[in-house]
């Protein structure tokens, strides 16, 4: 049998795992950190010789004829392509065998070596099989591409020059444990280096803490160790017992991360290893607890991925990811689904962020053979497999040991439920009692209908689902029978517009001590760089492939935030103010765990449209978990051209490792009682009309509308003798298919609801004194299928201009909807709206409603009421595959202005708002595009009056909008008024 096809051979002369961290020759070197001055540390990163091969066989015949650098991944160098699947394996499942013809990179370099004692070679990271020669002489192999292999090579290096050569498998047995939703990349991606130590150094050390003070050493040798706080001082030392104590702790949390350093010294060298006080513990109502208070986990799901780099991260790189969380009050990281960088733990030990670490384990591809239970059987009830599990999980564990940041362990991803399973929680239990353990799988594997009359395996101390509907998520915070907290592993899918209902998932979370947060799927979008431009799944010829699923991420390959970002930022912003009744007097409620609100300042603003009334500043000291209530000083005029608002923001005060002082952390809005100035009534005049065949011509002073009672659309506005319209209005119900559509849109493409649109069947003609009207009875349908909606559309032409209404009820029953069986209710459906075309002149754009950035109705807590100053280019929002976007909810005012004219929409008295989008893009463009670079502008303006449109949700993976957000054919009425003037 292959090494690399025998899964109970997870490595040769590997050293057992031990904790993360570098040797220093002295304390002073220790304590900074400063590798490049480091004589116990030799990199090994840079550029090596290079050849790569079509197999094994032929890799050992071969000659190293490239250069290729290290840490990186071979194909975003040019070898071989990047391939993206999900769930399917990108080799046959036919385990534990591979294709012989299965890349192999050949790596070689020299380096001269003069160190003592012992020598240690490390690999942080290599995919996914590596086997490692010195100097013609065989070290060793390993398996497990994000763990560490370390190997002692003492016995294999020589004084002076050295040649290392390293043979790197594309695949091996562990890629069938390695089925990550990410772009597959290969080859030595994290650092190496060779450590130089004394003999009889320290090997592994474990740091136990508790709360009370007590710091336990269990340790490999005997040593001098001393406990060092942020101030350099030394706190305590260890005595012989291995104990030591520190008086008055303080404590680290994800909200003030209070580390302390131990220094561990022998005759020739320290290794100085921050740590901090954390108890981790579950509460009699299940609440998760850290040093004694409940939290609630607000974090996202992380791969280690970049698009020129892939696999290949560095510290900075790391560094600017976990400080834009910080930023957007993300407070935890799942290491999806794999250990991240070594460095990544120890940077949120510094910044503050919670760990979900998580094992290198997924077989998700395993349930292609057939049932769970099928796939089960395969690895993760296959005793064949069982060391492969445990070493995966010995490895993680003991890396990351010593980080306090580390509240979890799981057990991987999606990779079944079994035996192997249950041992490596048995070894979790017994080697860190004080972490709990996660893994989604048993309670899938368990309870596949969302079911909570069944209990959860106990391997597990976590109960955690992923994508769970908010009404099943209350039903598990109202549950009573299972002590254990719940946790979304994963929901909210981010991928395009979206998540939707992230509020609602927050009022459960918030309100039920059992739900104890979640994690955001996920962190970025993945993808690589090929001319400027990035690329998904089969856009490198790969198969299989999995399209643009990569593409589900809070932030842009590069690390722009999308609107999601700003969404989640805000739903779980630190404070919230709300209403009382006295409407001078606000409720303040401090949403931290650990830290007071005199952290930010809280600044306040009356405001009604441009204007701002009145101001202030609030310094309050709101502990953690409470409320007060606060009364300010300010009146609004009895009435006002605008509603007024209230506008609350919070500001750090000071600056900090992830921000600058003044950084905005969220904000509340809300809405003063005032009364607002209807607008001023046009004078009267002269409306004509002339009829010509289908079309009638209503003039109005300067103003000439074309009306079609054919098709009912309005087919020319002039003004002054100008056209201002470059096609006919139109009615639609699409939209262009947002990534969490790409479920439902299949039933919007069976309907045919791409050409839905109004067809009239009778109209009329009726004038009175200065007004026009045109009406048609008809039905909103496509063609070839039933009717969706029965319609009444009315043209109103005015000196204010030309009203639209339109009041519509389900065409396919007059019973109540309650009385309506399944099969009778409708679709649920993108949108209804009034397109408007114009010149692409029409780029300056003001609006009064919900701003700045898009919104839809179950994704707008990151927008507030106000009157915006945009552009049509700005409301582009430049996802990698093109969607709907740019929409704005609760609208009562839009103004467009090209340098000729402009054109005005606005309500009539007692009308309710509206939603409305501008965009360069037609929605048969951004239907039509794969990915953004191919996108052409038509040279148009395109404006979109919506009714409704259908909430966002996160169907893409996770579930439907929540029944109040989703446009059904529930009876409507919606009207808005168009009106044109010179600019």
């Amino acid at each position: 049998m292959r090494k690399y096809e025998n899964p109970r051979l997870v490595g040769e002369n590997r050293l057992p795992q031990r904790a993360y961290y570098i040797p220093f020759a002295t304390r002073e070197a220790a304590l900074s950190k400063d590798l490049a001055h480091n004589e116990r540390y030799l990199s090994l990163n840079g550029q090596w010789d290079f050849g790569y091969f079509e197999s094994y066989e032929d890799a050992c015949l071969g000659e190293c004829t490239d250069k290729i650098d290290v840490p990186s991944c071979w194909q975003t160098a040019g070898y071989g392509a990047p391939q993206y699947v999900n769930i399917n394996y990108p080799i046959p499942l036919n385990p534990p065998r591979v294709p012989i013809a299965n890349p192999c990179g050949v790596y070689k370099r020299y380096f001269d070596y003069s160190g003592q004692g012992r020598a240690y070679l490390v690999f942080e990271g290599v995919s996914s099989y590596i086997e490692i020669e010195i100097n013609g002489k065989y070290v060793g192999m390993s398996k497990g591409s994000h763990l560490q292999a370390e190997f002692d090579v003492t016995d294999h290096l020589r004084s002076g020059k050295n040649e290392i050569v390293a043979r790197v498998l594309q695949w091996c047995d562990g890629t069938y444990l390695e089925d990550q939703d990410c772009f597959r990349h290969s080859g030595i991606f994290r650092d190496v280096y060779v450590l130089s130590r004394p003999v009889g150094h320290v090997r592994d050390f474990f740091i136990h803490t508790d709360i009370n003070g007590t710091v336990t050493l269990d340790i490999d040798a005997t040593v001098k160790a001393s406990i060092i706080d942020k101030n350099g001082d030394t706190v305590a030392t260890i005595e012989k017992n291995g104990k030591a104590r520190v008086e008055n702790p303080l404590f680290w949390n994800a909200e003030e991360p209070n580390l302390y350093t131990l220094l561990i010294e022998t005759a020739d060298e320290c290794i100085a290893k921050r740590f901090g006080f954390v108890k981790i513990e579950v509460a009699d109502n299940a609440a998760l607890f850290i040093n004694g208070s409940p939290i609630k986990i607000k974090g996202v799901n992380r791969h280690d991925s970049d698009p020129i780099l892939g696999y290949a991260v560095d510290e900075a790189h790391i560094w600017r990811d976990l400080c834009l969380m910080k930023q957007f009050n993300i407070n935890a990281v799942r290491t999806s689904h794999y250990p991240n960088h070594p460095r990544l733990v120890e940077m949120c030990d510094e910044l503050g962020l919670y760990v979900i670490d998580e094992c290198d384990l997924e077989s998700h591809g395993a349930e292609c053979i057939g049932s769970r239970e099928d796939a089960a059987n395969l690895f993760s009830n296959n005793p064949e497999w069982a060391d492969a599990y445990l070493d995966r999980m010995e490895r993680t564990l003991e890396r990351d040991k010593n980080s306090p940041s580390v509240i979890m362990w799981s057990l991987g991803n999606e990779a079944q439920y079994g035996e192997n399973h249950d041992k490596m929680s048995e070894y979790i239990r017994r080697r860190d009692p004080s972490r709990p353990v996660h893994y989604e799988g048993t309670a899938f594997f368990i309870v596949p209908d969302y079911s909570t009359k069944h209990r959860v395996s106990d391997t597990v101390d976590i109960v955690s689902r992923m994508y769970t509907p908010v009404e099943d998520l209350i039903a598990h915070g109202e549950y009573k029978d299972d002590p254990r907290p719940y946790f979304l592993c994963e929901y909210a899918h981010a991928m395009g517009v979206g998540p939707g209902s992230l509020e609602d998932y927050w009022a459960a979370f918030y309100k039920y001590p059992r739900l104890i947060g979640g994690c955001v799927w996920e962190w970025c979008d993945h993808a690589v760089v090929r001319d400027g431009n990035y690329l998904y799944g089969g856009d490198s010829g790969e198969y299989p492939h999995d399209y643009n699923f990569c593409m589900d991420g809070l932030v842009y390959p590069d690390r722009t935030p999308h609107t999601g970002l700003y969404n989640l930022k805000q739903v779980i912003r630190p404070i919230r103010i709300e209403a009382t009744d006295d409407p001078n007097t606000f409720r303040v409620r401090n949403m931290m765990d650990f830290t007071s609100t005199d952290r930010y300042d809280i600044f306040w603003s009356v405001r009604c449209g441009e204007e701002v009334l009145k101001e202030g500043r609030l310094d309050l000291s709101i502990a953690p978990h409470r409320e007060l209530e606060c009364k300010l000083n300010f009146t609004i005029p009895r009435i006002t051209p605008y509603p007024c608002y209230i506008f609350f923001e919070y500001k750090t005060k000071c600056a900090t490792d992830w921000c600058s002082a003044g950084h905005p952390m969220g904000f509340d809005q809300i809405e003063l009682k005032a009364a607002t100035a209807a607008a001023a009534i046009a004078p009267t005049a002269e409306v004509s009309a002339r009829k010509c065949g289908s079309r009638y011509t209503v003039t109005c002073f300067e103003k000439e509308y074309v009306i079609n009672t054919s098709n009912f659309s309005i087919e020319s506005i002039r003004l002054g003798g100008q056209e201002q319209l470059t096609a006919p209005t139109r009615f639609t119900l699409w939209r262009a298919p947002m990534d969490n559509d790409r479920n439902i849109k299949r039933k919007w493409s069976g309907r045919l609801l791409r050409r839905a649109t109004f067809y009239p069947e009778e109209t009329e003609y009726a004038e009175s004194a200065g007004s026009v009207t045109l009406s048609a009875e008809g039905v909103i349908s496509a063609h070839s299928r039933h009717p969706l909606f029965r319609a009444r559309v009315e043209y109103t032409v005015t000196s204010a201009g030309l009203t639209v209404s339109m009041k519509a009820t389900p065409a396919k029953t007059d019973r109540p909807r309650g009385e309506r069986s399944d099969s009778e209710l409708g679709l649920i459906l993108p949108r209804l709206a009034m397109e408007v075309t114009l010149p692409e002149e029409f780029e300056q754009l003001k609006y009064h409603g919900l701003g700045p950035r898009e919104n839809y109705v179950d994704f707008a807590a990151h927008a507030y009421h106000g009157l915006f100053s945009s552009t049509v280019s700005d409301q582009y929002e430049p996802y990698v595959r093109p969607q709907e976007c740019g929409n704005h909810c609760d609208v009562s005012e839009i103004k467009l202005t090209s340098p000729k004219a402009i054109l005005s929409v606005t309500l009539p008295e007692g009308a309710p708002r509206i939603q409305f989008s501008a965009l360069h893009y037609s929605i048969e463009e951004l239907d039509r595009c794969e990915h953004r670079h191919e996108l052409t502008t038509d040279g148009k303006t395109h404006i979109l009056i919506n009714y409704r449109v259908g909430g966002v949700g996160s169907h893409s993976c996770g579930p439907l909008p929540l029944p109040k957000d989703r446009f059904e054919d529930d009876p409507f009425e919606f009207s808005f008024t168009l009106g044109f003037c010179e600019a």
